[in-house]
């Protein structure tokens, strides 16, 4: 097998005279303009992979259709802690809107929440309650999963008297 032959620029460059090697058959470069017309269909060679490279990402990234689910779930757990615990639970707000009731201790689920940032918050806790962390706060959804969150509140005594009533006696 012979690899080369002397080119006009004086320096030995590839040929596959003689050569049945499918690997580089038809490549014969004899001068500089067979180098240039070469490394032309090289370069557009290449040049058409990348197209391709990044035709195939950008129809991964830019298409209309969905590339995983839209949404997910969140549970929320109220926590009551210490003395003339409010044994109504509370209110959870999603969005400024009223999505349920959270009894103590009991998870409270909400299915089919868009993927995104979202304000909840826990409201109608008797006053004699104190939120630990604060009753309002953002939560990350993200799609096919469920994001969970949890509200704790230590409720002081009453002294006898019923919080959720003005402080009236309890009889």
């Amino acid at each position: 097998m012979r690899y080369g032959t002397r080119g006009s620029f004086g320096r030995m460059i590839g040929s596959n005279e003689g050569n049945n090697d499918s690997a580089t058959a038809g490549l014969s470069i004899r001068s500089r303009g067979d180098l240039e017309v070469w490394m032309g269909r090289l370069v557009r060679f290449m040049a058409g992979g990348l197209v391709a490279v990044a035709v195939l990402a950008t129809g991964a990234c830019g298409s209309d259709e969905p590339t995983g689910p839209e949404t997910g779930s969140l549970d929320v757990l109220l926590t009551l802690e210490g003395v003339d615990v409010d044994p109504n639970g509370g209110t959870l707000i999603l969005n400024g809107e009223v999505t349920g009731s959270l009894i103590r201790d009991i998870r409270f689920r909400v299915e089919g929440v868009e993927a995104g940032i979202h304000v909840i918050e826990v409201t109608g806790i008797q006053p004699n309650c104190t939120s630990i962390g604060g009753n309002e706060r953002n939560v990350t959804v993200r799609g096919g999963q469920r994001a969970e969150e949890q509200f704790s509140f230590l409720c002081e005594s009453t002294g006898g008297k019923d919080p959720g009533d003005g402080g009236e006696p309890v009889d």
